[in-house]
């Protein structure tokens, strides 16, 4: 089974187990509520990518909401490749930056499969990283935005 990833339709409202690369004038994404649930942002250049994780997501083939099982290492592969995906697009070796936010300190303190996964996803991105871990910042629940300001990412609990 692998984990579920769908490009968002509308980077502004960024739902569990969607990615965005905002461009144009809307030029950042925010996620609805992370309720335990964690994002993370990739930046190369002036473009970056967003993605919105849950810890019990849908799987391919589907799996009914009973049975759903928690984000592990196989999941993070699935994560990493898509927003890689900014990477290999942009031609470049690495990421200039990287952020994991929201529930992570849940993520990555409850243990088992789901601190895992969280696990395997940071060391993902510090490969792609310049050998840094992505910073980890827990910014709690609800509504956050991404966007580049003063050419970082900048990430906001909005509420």
């Amino acid at each position: 089974m692998a984990y579920v990833m769908n490009q968002a339709c509308n980077p502004q409202a960024l739902a569990e187990q969607e990615f965005a690369t905002p461009t144009g004038l809307l030029d950042y994404a925010i996620t609805t509520t992370l309720n335990s649930c964690i994002g993370v942002a990739v930046r190369v250049g002036n473009r970056f990518m967003a993605a919105h994780l849950v810890m019990y997501g849908q799987q391919i083939p589907y799996v009914a909401p009973a049975n759903l099982q928690i984000f592990n290492a196989a999941d993070a592969d699935t994560v990493f490749a898509y927003i890689d995906s900014l990477r290999l697009q942009e031609n470049s070796a690495n990421f200039d930056e990287a952020i994991l936010f929201g529930a992570t300190d849940e993520w990555r303190n409850t243990g088992g499969a789901l601190t895992n996964g969280y696990n395997r996803l940071r060391d993902l991105i510090r490969q792609r990283n310049n050998n840094q871990p992505p910073v980890s910042n827990d910014t709690g629940d609800g509504k956050h935005i991404i966007r580049i300001q003063g050419g970082n990412l900048n990430i906001r609990n909005i509420g």
